[in-house]
Order: structure tokens, then sequence, then C-alpha cells
């Protein structure tokens, strides 16, 4: 006990010693806990705007950058620009399963909308087009509403034949109303058909691991998110910097002396790890202080759960770089690659974009960061859902039961060798 009390305190002084450790012990933890006060209003998911109508600057505008790739996308060229037309389009959108990209086509001869298509389905994510005429609302009123739109078939999406059968059953429901003098009454008379009608609603299932969150409280997680991004590499090189002192400790011998005096190698590694969970609990005191200090909203969860999954998230993470900077043998290098996790695995956890829309195989990958897991507590805290505190619990014990054997097998590797 001892010995392990004076390499304690002997870790302790060289690491306060340390500028760069003391930057990444408070400095960087309370910048993080700053940008819990940030309210990102505008955000919303794609699944949101679902029923909304995308509105184009111009022809040349590419609607890849606005795209939600679980929805067909449709060109819409409008050559009317009525109230007709879009509600027309309105109704098409509702159908859930559609993208509706609205362009005015007004001024625009076809030939040139020809020339348009074939710069979309070569250079954009567009590949299904449908015009709306210029006696669109004409054609309406006179009943011969399928003569009032076109629609391309490019053979370059499977999704096209039912998306005629939408736009078929969508020009139907223009048939049902008596024909009116004017659009002004045919326009009354739709709406009252449609108010008529059950309200469609589109549900979408989970994974089972998202939580249902309102409006708000979306906002407030995108705080989280943004706060464990920034701590994170906090306590990468939190334990890069523990992990120093043991490198120059074997490359000045330190080691082989310690051994001479009766010091075993699981005492000095166990020095090691205490020092490293002692930082981590650290950082999480401090983070609490400027919580207090400089953090004055509501960002859904409780401190003390914030508190909780942060101090969890430091013991990976202090721990990980910690046996990376020992295997390694080289700090440089630990550091480089330390850097590199924390971009990585920010990205691959959804800390800066949502998951929800990425290939099954991103979502997959994204379980294996530790960060998914805490934005995933998170979600469940908000939620009051008491079973994710022994799921985050259970993952923090694995991944710590990971490292250490991963580090104990590097070790004795590096022994034998």
């Amino acid at each position: 006990m001892n010995a392990l009390r004076t390499l304690l305190i002997m870790n302790l002084k060289l690491l306060l010693r340390n500028k760069g450790f003391l930057f990444f012990l408070f400095v960087v933890p309370v910048f993080s806990v700053m940008l819990l006060n940030i309210r990102l209003d505008g955000i919303s998911s794609s699944k949101e705007k679902l029923q909304d109508i995308i509105e184009l600057k111009d022809m040349e505008e590419k609607v890849v950058y606005e795209r939600d790739y679980t929805l067909m996308p449709i060109l819409v060229y409008d050559k009317s620009m009525t109230e007709l037309s879009g509600y027309f389009l309105k109704q098409l959108a509702q159908e859930g399963i559609y993208q509706i990209y609205h362009v005015d086509a007004a001024n625009i001869p076809d030939e040139k909308i020809a020339d348009n298509m074939e710069f979309h389905i070569d250079k954009d994510a567009a590949l299904s087009f449908l015009c709306l005429n210029q006696d669109f609302d004409k054609k309406l009123l006179e009943g011969r509403v399928e003569d009032s739109i076109t629609f391309y078939k490019t053979g370059q999406d499977e999704r096209e034949e039912l998306f005629y059968q939408s736009l078929e059953q969508t020009a139907a429901a223009f048939q049902k109303p008596e024909k009116g003098k004017d659009t002004e009454s045919l326009l009354k008379q739709l709406q009252a058909l449609e108010n008529a009608q059950p309200k469609k609603e589109v549900t979408f299932l989970n994974n089972g691991l998202a939580s249902d969150l309102n409006d708000a409280q979306k906002i407030k997680l995108y705080s989280i998110k943004f706060s464990v991004a920034i701590v994170t590499i906090a306590f990468l090189y939190a334990g890069i910097f523990i992990a120093q002192t043991a490198v120059e400790e074997k490359n000045n011998l330190v080691y082989t002396r310690l051994k001479l005096t009766g010091t075993g190698e699981v005492t000095y590694m166990l020095a090691k790890i205490i020092i490293t969970l002692m930082t981590a609990f650290l950082q999480t005191v401090i983070m609490g202080i400027g919580i207090a200090v400089f953090v004055k909203t509501d960002f859904g969860i409780s401190t003390w759960n914030y508190l909780l999954l942060i101090g969890l998230l430091g013991m990976i993470f202090c721990t990980m770089s910690l046996v990376t900077g020992i295997l390694l043998n080289n700090v440089m290098s630990a550091s480089y690659l330390a850097f590199m996790t924390w971009c990585i695995s920010s990205m691959l956890a959804g800390l800066y974009f949502p998951m929800d829309d990425a290939s099954r195989m991103l979502r997959n990958t994204s379980r294996l960061m530790p960060q998914r897991w805490t934005v995933i507590a998170a979600e469940g805290m908000m939620v009051k859902d008491s079973s994710v505190y022994f799921m985050i619990l259970c993952i923090t014990a694995a991944y710590l039961v990971i490292i250490m054997s991963t580090g104990a097998i590097g070790l004795k590797y590096g022994r034998n060798e």
C-alpha cells in the first residue's frame, strides 16, 4: 500500500506540472458545458418536413443537398404557378413517400426543360419529373385533369410506377367535385372534400433504441451532443498525458529502478489506472462546477444525470488513451491516434448530424461508438425511461473490460517480444 500511495503522489505531482494536462483538465471541460446554453431552434429532422414542398430557386439548383434518402425525389416543373397547382402538389406530397421539389417554369420553353432533366439525371439525385402545364387551371375546370399534367418516365427509379399510381389517385380526387365556374369555387369544393375525409397520418417505426422526443427535447439533445463531442477530446488527451509519464519512466529506466525496489508490475499499472479514473472524476466535477456557474438554461436532463453520463464516458476514453499510449510506447503516435479517434467516433456517433437516414452499415457502426450510447441514454432520461441507467452501466463495464483485456494482452505480447 505504501508503494501504491507513493506512486499515486508521484504521478499527481508530475501531471500537475504539465500545462497541457491542466488545459484538458480545466479549460476544455468548462468550455464544453458552456455549449449546453446553445439552442438551435431551426433544427428539425427530415421526417418532420415530410409533407413540405421544397422550393428551388431555379432549375439549376440541385436537389441532392435537400434530399431525404428514405423518400422518392420528384422534380416538378410548374408552368401554371397558380393556387390550384400548389394545392395539387400539396395533396401529392401528403402521400408520405415522395419528396416534392418545386420550380417555377412559367416562362421556360419545353426544350430547356428537357435539357434540364438530362442535367439532373447526369449530375443530381432527381430521376423522376412532373410538369404542370400552363393551362392547368383551365383543364381542371373542364374535368380533364390528366391532360393538365405530364409525367416523364425515365426508367431510372423502380418506384416510378408507384408514383404514377399515386398521381392517378390524386388526379381522380380532383375530378370528384362538380365542375365550378371558376378556380375559387373549385378550390373550396376540394378543400371541403378533403376536410370530410379521414386524416392521413404517416408514422415511422424506430429501431427500438431511439426515444420519442418532442421538438423542444430534440433541440436540447443537440446541445448535449455538442457538449459530449468537445469533452471527448479532453478525456482522450488527459489519458495521453498519463500515458506519457509511463513512457518517460520506461525510457528513463525509472520503471526498472521501481522493480528493483520490489514494486510489482500490477501495483505500477494499478497506480496508472487509479490516476486515470481520478482524472476522469476530476474533469466531471469541474464540469459540474461549470454547469452551476455558466449554464442558465434547461438542457433536458438533470445535472446529476448529465454528470453521470459524462463521468462514465470519461472512464472509457481516459482508459482507452492510457492503454493506447502505453502499447504504442510513443506519445506522438498516440496523440495522432487520439485525435483521429475523436474525429471519427464523434462523427459516426451522430453528434454532428443525425444517423437516422444513414445506411444500415453506418447505423450498426455507430453503435460501436461510446458517445452513441451516451446520447441514447440521454434520450431515455428525457422521457423518464429508468432502464437506461442499467444499460449505460453495463455498456461502460463492457468497454472497460475490453480495453483492459486488450491492454493486458498487448503488454504480454510486447514482453515476449
